[in-house]
């Protein structure tokens, strides 16, 4: 059909006017193919008497052109009468749009409350890494007295058989571990807020000697009152050693470094003078060695049974496996966990 069906305006209900008024015809082409359209209106007018009746009829002609879309119709309004013709072909792209931009709309609701809650989950996460140090070690010493040696078992590389406790260190900054292969420079370069002048140290006895290092007892000075003088461990190179081993030295020595918990040994000061071989400090421990200690302890067992009992022992084992955890979290790999090594 070239043309639809026609609309009027007039209500099929009601009074008819008294007064002179207008109506209204829509004749709309549907746009579906080109044609001439001749339109017919006819009105029977009746008067005085319903035989007597004048009809009048309209002739037209009307030309309907194809459309490549078909042409949106309006609800046509009836002044006479509330009803409004309707069409839910027009409406549906509607519809249909609103309910897409809805479901977008939830879905980044949810990607954001999901996003929310792994960030919460992580900081919680992080705050309960720094604080299981305090209750892995509260929670696994319950049940177990304290040893009879009443010390505190340390973790730290090539320990000497001699030892001091030390009550307090100086803070120092934590910084990421660097595992990979640097030169002399760069060694000395992570570690010259903690260095000192050589006046300051004051080398004793021998306590260990390996392949190109020592070990040896030493004194520091303080800084602020020289009056007062504590002990230390200080290690240092050989007089035959490489510059690979000197920076070996330093760096393994400094991996420990910014690291904090009860059991571990931490590096105090350094010293890194150019020209001059580098010393690295670290608190003085009076009992020696776990594997020193193990044995005196077992020579002793003959007069004394009560020397050190199990739990002793295994209050040993669980605080080397706290220092060795805390090292794990900080990716720290020690690669030669031994009772020499502890003190």
């Amino acid at each position: 059909m070239a043309m639809a069906m026609p609309q009027a305006n007039i209500s099929l209900q009601g009074e008819v006017p008294r007064t002179l008024s207008v109506f209204r015809v829509e004749l709309s082409c549907t746009g579906r193919l080109d044609s001439e359209v001749t339109i017919l209106m006819q009105l029977n007018l009746t008067i005085n008497s319903s035989k007597n009746i004048t009809v009048l009829n309209f002739k037209r002609r009307k030309m309907c052109y194809r459309k490549l879309e078909p042409e949106v119709k309006s609800p046509i309004s009836d002044k006479n009468s509330s009803k409004a013709i309707f069409d839910p072909v027009n409406a549906a792209p509607t519809t249909s749009t609103r309910v897409f931009y809805i479901s977008v709309g939830v879905c980044c609701a949810v990607i954001f409350l999901v996003a929310i809650i792994l960030a919460v989950l992580h900081l919680h996460s992080m705050k309960r890494i720094e604080l299981d140090d305090s209750i892995s070690d509260s929670s696994s010493s319950q049940g177990l007295s304290q040893p009879s040696t009443q010390t505190t078992q340390y973790l730290r590389a090539d320990t000497p058989n001699n030892a001091t406790p030390v009550t307090s260190y100086p803070t120092l900054r934590i910084e990421k571990n660097d595992l990979k292969s640097v030169t002399l420079m760069e060694a000395k370069a992570k570690v010259k807020d903690i260095a000192i002048s050589r006046e300051r140290i004051t080398l004793k006895d021998v306590l260990q000697e390996g392949t190109f290092g020592r070990i040896f007892h030493g004194i520091l000075i303080e800084e602020k009152d020289p009056s007062k003088e504590k002990q230390v461990f200080v290690k240092t190179v050989k007089d035959q050693a490489s510059e690979v081993q000197v920076t070996m030295m330093l760096t393994e020595s400094c991996k420990l470094r910014g690291l904090h918990h009860r059991n571990l040994l931490p590096i105090t000061h350094v010293y890194i003078e150019e020209g001059e071989k580098p010393m690295v400090l670290l608190p003085y421990m009076n009992w020696g060695n776990l594997k020193l200690f193990l044995r005196q302890c077992k020579l002793v067992e003959a007069n004394n049974p009560q020397a050190i009992s199990q739990q002793d022992l295994v209050h040993m084992a669980i605080q080397i496996a706290c220092g060795m955890s805390y090292l794990a979290r900080r990716e720290v790999i020690h690669k030669d966990l031994a009772a020499r090594n502890c003190v």
